[in-house]
């Protein structure tokens, strides 16, 4: 499909071929951030080069072979057909050449920085007597990840082939990728530099609508034209998947084409679901995330530095190693707190992370589960309150935060507190609940069956000294509770005065409206 819409620049390369066949040799420098269709237009070449008469030698430059000395150049030349006299006469010249290589601190460059210029001459001489027997195109992908010292060579190369029956066709996504060699390649006369970008809104248009009959208008502003998501979406689309697996995967595959400092700028930034805390994040300098952004925005995930796409972000996440994950929240929930960011921020951080165990981050994690009970908001509540549960070593806290969580769960479900009674009960005799929470106590008890434990609790609310504020409240909706729902219980509640209960009217109503509103007491 990406060949579709580079049909211009293939014309391009093919006419360069044509010329190097005919004895002036070419070099072409395609050009392109990431996924703009650099390794297939090359390789594309590389499918032709018969029909132009010539030999194809490829190379592929990577970043875990970049240490490697000639490890590009061992490719090209092992790769070539040739008598075993000269193929044992170019393996001898890899091995001297790959042991001569200077090491760090000799003359002044590091290793791998400098090859023999005699070894270098004599490999490209290799290269240049096999062209004489049949045309070459020479192939580098991704020739910034190659070795430096396979990197010389082929510079070397390059400017030897002025009328020689050879193309060299390198990739790289910058310019700047290379240094010096880029430019000092980009001087020669016989270089060409092509440069490709991303698909325009009509071409992915003709693309979608050519694959699929359909062309969504939103996929350009989903994917900044770029290639390889829009080819993704296309077979997303076509399995019924919307942003499915396949873009995901192509997503991934962006930022593992990046590099690491890239996708890992991008990893924080799903996290954070904004760029301005992502170098204090990661603790690096703002250049380096600027820069990461930059080829983020420039590879069409992001714009305005944010993601473009909601799915991206969730791709980029569900990608984490678990370590990863748990470290990034961790940190970004502790940022945020810092900053002074609202409760429900922090407390999500938190949840993602998986723990709470900072000595602020329970407070954090209460305040945004009443935050959320007052906006009905029971779900996330209850998962607040949880890892607040899970995380609290103090018993009288775990006491209330469990009484929280019973009348959070009782919104959605009356049923599901039951897990928690037996602590409660527990926490009763401790002494570490309050008033309000023994009446919730006791409501859940009864409700449950256990109409006897449920006595207990009302027996000890009896013999309180005092009421707070939050019992009577409480109590003021268990006398209406217990009225409508178990009358032979009223008996068995505490008292309150006529003032106790006037205070306690505007607290009464509101709470029950909210009890209204579940499901245990339509029943």
């Amino acid at each position: 499909m990406a060949e579709d819409v580079q049909r211009h620049e293939m014309a391009t390369l093919r006419e360069l071929l044509d010329e190097a066949v005919a004895g002036r040799g070419r070099v072409a420098m395609v050009t392109g951030t990431i996924a703009t269709g650099k390794s297939a237009l090359l390789y594309g070449l590389a499918e032709h080069t018969f029909d132009h008469g010539a030999l194809p030698l490829t190379a592929t430059g990577s970043r875990a072979e970049s240490a490697l000395p000639l490890g590009v150049l061992s490719q090209l030349v092992l790769g070539a057909p040739m008598t075993e006299r000269n193929r044992a006469t170019a393996v001898g010249l890899l091995r001297e050449g790959a042991r001569g290589h200077l090491p760090t601190g000799q003359a002044g460059v590091p290793a791998g920085e400098q090859v023999d210029v005699l070894i270098v001459d004599a490999l490209c001489t290799v290269l240049l007597e096999l062209s004489e027997r049949c045309p070459l195109l020479i192939v580098v992908d991704d020739l910034h990840h190659a070795d430096r010292a396979s990197q010389q060579c082929l510079s070397h190369l390059a400017r030897r082939i002025a009328y020689a029956k050879v193309m060299l066709a390198f990739s790289v996504p910058d310019p700047r990728a290379l240094g010096s060699l880029h430019a000092e390649m980009l001087r020669q006369p016989h270089c060409r530099s092509v440069r490709l970008g991303h698909l325009s809104p009509g071409e992915v248009s003709r693309l979608a609508s050519g694959d699929t009959g359909a062309a969504p208008a939103r996929w350009h502003a989903l994917t900044g034209g770029n290639r390889l998501l829009v080819d993704a979406l296309i077979e997303d689309h076509r399995a019924g998947d919307g942003r499915g697996e396949r873009y995901a995967e192509a997503v991934l595959a962006c930022l593992h084409r990046a590099g690491d400092g890239t996708s890992r700028v991008a990893r924080a930034l799903a996290v954070l679901g904004e760029a301005g805390p992502v170098s204090r994040l990661l603790g690096q300098n703002d250049a380096a995330t600027a820069q990461a952004i930059q080829e983020l925005t420039r590879a069409g995930l992001l714009e305005g530095g944010r993601f473009r796409d909601e799915a991206a972000r969730s791709a980029v996440l569900a990608g984490l190693e678990e370590h990863e994950r748990v470290e990034l929240y961790r940190r970004a929930a502790e940022l945020t707190y810092r900053d002074g960011a609202p409760a429900p921020l922090v407390a999500g951080h938190l949840l993602r992370a998986g723990q709470a165990s900072e000595p602020w981050a329970l407070p954090v994690l209460e305040e945004a589960a009443a935050r959320a009970l007052r906006h009905d908001g029971v779900e996330s509540a209850i998962e607040y309150l949880m890892l607040a549960l899970r995380s609290c070593p103090d018993e009288r806290r775990r006491a209330r935060i469990a009484t929280t969580l019973v009348r959070a769960k009782w919104r959605i479900d009356p049923c599901t507190p039951a897990g928690h009674l037996a602590d409660l009960t527990e926490a009763l005799r401790q002494g570490h609940l309050t008033g309000g929470d023994a009446v919730v106590l006791a409501k859940a008890l009864l409700w449950h069956g256990h109409a006897e434990d449920a006595r207990d609790v009302l027996a000890h609310l009896r013999k309180l000294d005092e009421l707070d504020r939050d019992a009577v409240a409480e109590l003021a909706v268990a006398h209406a509770w217990f009225r409508s729902s178990c009358p032979s219980f009223l008996r068995h509640l505490p008292e309150l005065t006529d003032e106790q209960t006037g205070g306690a009217a505007h607290s009464s109503a509101r709470t029950a409206g909210r009890s209204r509103r579940t499901r245990w007491c339509a029943r």
